[in-house]
């Protein structure tokens, strides 16, 4: 798939370019905005006009604003290739637990503090006042400087925002691609969710804010005596009271000024954090058509039901999903394409691609749910590990066979295993024990163990593509009924409906099991909202072959369980 993969990567990379430009022309407009409106004086409109001129023209201003799209393409550079498509999601609480805190993670929450600490930094440069600088020249005496707690504080709040942001990146999902339920230009996409997100960091600006002063109000001697260690400044603050005292205070911290200050310049950096997600996945989101059939024998690998099964990109098989979804249900003149047959033969070559393409993938995820209904906890049986055994001995010999020095090497191998046979069995036998006895531990086994919920969860994590797969199969049924001139549908139109009908047994099973709980982990909630949609998909998408082929359905050969399961659906019972 030499083509499809340079296909992804090209338009990868020019969605990335464009997302990042726009990125950096929203920061500045935003900044501007902000420093604009804080500056007018209703009073005094002339004035205000002058004044948001002189911005225009301040080279102080723009070296701020350069300092902080320099952070930003930084973060949106190193953000980027964290994103997925769907959860990670452990088999136990120990991979669980060691997920959460991978040094990847870690890396990214110290990345975002300094960030956010530069950010809140350029940003204080930019509205002046009180806390205009980290260090202030001491009253009274001109060769002495003291620490700015004001700034301080005000900074080290920007570094928290932005710890709790790069924490929050992968504890609340943010790092999945979600693709909208209904598909709109770019332009309307950013447009209709600019105010939702600025409001929504204004809102955790304000919330977060009370954790921070609880964490300043215990560690603020630490932070002021670290400032001073590195600044190498004075620790005198007797004389300097109404500048370096009263942080350390409950007093001091309910200062209103400094609170606004801290509140507004986190909403900033939650703001301009955010545009980057924001930008990346609606870029990233947007339809792309491939070629149903090729022009040209070498632009075979670049077809549409060749993406549907590109398990190396994700990205790539669920725009391809998409792509059959939309095209089912809104491109009458590409359902003709797919409709057609070929010139030589009369081969419907486009359907029997993509119909097999999507049942195949359709029948592995029934399997693997009926298989997980059977035994949730993961495990293995004896027997499979015991023709996996034997497989995987069949197989290595069969590769010592053709020459005689393989086969020399074999039994000289053999003899050696005879040899050091007691030694490997006794050390066998003495750590099976060992592991049964620490296994056999509750807390150990709590961390161990298999969690039959979180493989659920594993199991539905790309449960968006399924949908798709569905809707687009059922759609391009439907449409077949008066649009498909050559029957080309009809022909598997019973292993759609079986698949549909096991699907949709396979998975009240599982719901029964393991129902959907209002409380369940933060992380993957989306995963348990996905499976309640895949089940009214399927039900919509059997619904809607019932409706349009009504009568012509009892001539279909299907089995007695799903005959009677289809007739549920005809009475309209189900």
């Amino acid at each position: 798939m030499t083509n499809l993969r340079e296909l992804f990567d090209s338009e990868k990379r020019w969605r990335s370019a464009a997302a990042a430009v726009w990125t950096l022309l929203l920061v500045i407009s935003f900044t501007f905005a902000v420093t604009a409106v804080g500056s007018f004086d209703p009073f005094d409109v002339l004035g205000s006009i002058a004044g948001i001129l002189f911005i225009l023209t301040d080279r102080t201003f723009w070296s701020n604003v350069f300092g902080i799209c320099v952070v930003e393409f930084i973060i949106f550079r190193l953000t980027t290739r964290y994103y997925k498509v769907c959860h990670y999601v452990p088999r136990n609480q120990l991979r669980l637990i060691a997920y959460h805190l991978s040094p990847v993670r870690i890396f990214y929450i110290i990345l975002h503090m300094i960030c956010g600490g530069l950010i809140t930094w350029f940003m204080t440069r930019i509205t002046g006042n009180l806390v205009v600088s980290l260090v202030l020249d001491a009253t009274g005496n001109i060769n002495a400087s003291v620490v700015n707690e004001q700034h301080t504080f005000i900074v080290l709040h920007g570094m928290f925002v932005g710890g709790f942001y790069g924490a929050a990146f992968f504890l609340a999902g943010r790092h999945i691609i979600h693709f909208p339920i209904v598909q709109q230009t770019r332009f309307f996409r950013v447009k209709g969710q600019l105010f939702p997100l600025l409001l929504t960091s204004a809102s955790r600006s304000f919330r977060n804010m009370k954790y921070f002063y609880i964490i300043y109000y215990f560690f603020c001697a630490s932070t002021v005596q670290w400032w001073l260690s590195v600044y190498g400044l004075p620790q005198d603050r007797n004389s300097n009271s109404d500048i370096t005292s009263g942080l350390d205070t409950i007093s001091g911290l309910l200062s209103l000024s400094l609170a606004f200050s801290a509140w507004f310049c986190g909403m900033f950096v939650d703001f301009v954090l955010s545009l980057v997600n924001l930008l990346y996945i609606v870029y990233e989101t947007q339809s792309f058509e491939f070629p149903i059939e090729p022009a040209f024998e070498h632009l075979q690998d670049m077809c549409l039901h060749r993406a549907l099964i590109c398990n190396e990109h994700l990205l790539l098989q669920y725009l391809a999903c998409l792509d059959l979804s939309q095209l089912a249900k809104h491109s009458r003149e590409r359902r003709m394409v797919i409709f057609s047959v070929s010139p030589l033969g009369g081969h419907p070559l486009n359907w029997t691609n993509i119909a097999s393409t999507c049942l195949v993938q359709l029948k592995d995820f029934v399997d693997e749910i009926v298989a997980f209904n059977d035994c949730p906890t993961g495990q293995k049986t004896v027997g499979h590990l015991v023709d996996q055994q034997k497989q995987g001995q069949v197989i290595s010999r069969s590769f010592l066979r053709p020459g005689a020095t393989h086969e020399l090497s074999y039994r000289t191998a053999d003899v050696c295993a005879q040899q050091t046979q007691p030694q490997i069995d006794s050390a066998k036998r003495i750590f099976v024990k060992i592991s049964e006895i620490v296994k056999n531990h509750s807390v150990v086994t709590y961390f161990i163990a298999n969690r039959p919920e979180l493989l659920g969860l594993q199991l539905f994590s790309q449960s968006q593509k399924y949908i798709w797969l569905i809707s687009g199969l059922s759609h391009l049924v439907a449409a077949s009924y008066t649009e498909d001139t050559y029957g080309v549908v009809q022909q598997t139109l019973p292993d759609i409906l079986t698949v549909f009908l096991n699907l949709l047994e396979a998975l009240n099973r599982h719901l029964k099991q393991f129902p959907v709980r209002k409380r369940n982990q933060s992380g993957f909630a989306n995963i348990h909202s996905l499976k309640l949609v895949l089940k009214e998909t399927v039900k919509e998408a059997i619904y809607k072959i019932v409706i349009t082929f009504d009568t012509h359905l009892s001539s279909i050969p299907l089995s007695a369980e799903n005959t009677r399961r289809l007739q549920m659906f005809k009475e309209f019972k189900e």
